[in-house]
């Protein structure tokens, strides 16, 4: 599995707040040798951005 389509899942993952599918796919990324810094820049910190600016369009349809 390209290191892409790992980020792609944790991305997603952390929008859908799916705590268990972050850590498994985390863990795999590790597994596989993939730097610790590119995991965090790629996919937990583009989630991250992802679910705050969902977190806010969704604040806005409820307002």
């Amino acid at each position: 599995m390209s290191n892409d389509i790992l980020f792609k899942q944790i991305s997603d993952a952390l929008v859908e707040m799916e705590e268990e599918t972050v850590v498994k796919v985390c863990s795999k990324t590790l597994e596989m040798n993939i730097p610790t810094f590119e995991t965090i820049t790629k996919a937990l910190i583009l989630g991250m951005d992802r679910q705050i600016s969902f977190m806010r369009k969704k604040k806005r349809t409820i307002t």
